[in-house]
């Protein structure tokens, strides 16, 4: 970079001494918050977002409380329906595969 150049017109302090003033429209974050975020929330949820100022150190996401989503259970007759369906498609299979004498 061109000593004296600065491409951006405001900056604002980072708060980090090691990496000093950056353009006033960043926003600065811990890496830890940035790398949890990326790797825990992200996959599950990709429009997801926080407000760095609502972060304290040492609380977790519940993932059950805010992600999940029951779904209804099926009726048990539907259940019945669909493994005695199966069942007699097995059945059918099998004659076929053993045939009609039941010697292979």
């Amino acid at each position: 970079m061109i000593e004296g150049l600065k491409p951006y017109a405001e900056y604002k302090e980072s708060g980090s001494p090691w990496l000093g003033a950056v353009p006033e429209h960043w926003e600065v974050i811990s890496l830890k918050h940035w790398v949890r975020i990326n790797r825990a929330v992200l996959p599950h949820a990709p429009d997801a977002w926080y407000v760095p100022e609502s972060v304290k150190t040492g609380y977790e996401i519940s993932f059950t409380r805010y992600f999940y989503q029951p779904q209804p259970l099926r009726p048990l007759a539907e259940i019945r329906a669909d493994i005695l369906a199966l069942q007699t498609q097995t059945e059918g299979l099998l004659a076929e595969i053993l045939g009609s004498g039941g010697a292979a």
